[in-house]
């Protein structure tokens, strides 16, 4: 009887501590699995030619984190937590867009369609000639422009 009782004086202790431990190891691994870490894809195309547009800048709000489309348009962060990101893509010509996204995304890899911008600007074709002659003697109009005139055309 008395060998019975020392061990469960002796044990008892270190069992519950050896339970107390085990237990503060799978909620301290349950919390590090809430924070996981997740990744974002997406493509970016032309909205009017669906061509892939490589060097799409995008940026996600709040963070420092900027990263430009490959040569192929795709555009992958990295190390993102769970829950919405809102992402600003801009590229020379295109409108810039900012969109919501549900990290993690699933296995589908969104598309993103910028607009190219509207511009009313004409075409300007300017051409130039040597001659020997005169420009008095040319039968064509002639203007000549020194660089204050172009600095002023110019709004420098």
């Amino acid at each position: 009887m008395y060998p019975v009782l020392l061990h469960s004086v002796i044990f008892a202790p270190k069992i519950e501590l050896l339970k107390k431990i085990i237990l503060f190891a799978g909620i301290l691994l349950y919390g590090f699995s809430a924070i996981a870490q997740h990744s974002f894809n997406c493509l970016v195309k032309d909205a009017g030619s669906k061509e892939i547009l490589p060097g799409v800048s995008a940026k996600i709000a709040g963070l420092n984190t900027g990263i430009s489309s490959d040569n192929d348009g795709k555009i992958v962060f990295n190390n993102l937590t769970s829950g919405t990101i809102k992402v600003s893509f801009s590229y020379v010509g295109y409108t810039t867009l900012t969109l919501s996204f549900q990290i993690p995304a699933g296995d589908t890899t969104p598309i993103v369609y910028l607009e190219k911008l509207a511009t009313d600007e004409e075409e300007v074709i300017i051409t130039s000639s040597r001659t020997n002659s005169r420009i008095e003697d040319l039968p064509t109009k002639v203007e000549v422009l020194g660089s204050e005139e172009v600095d002023e055309e110019a709004g420098t």
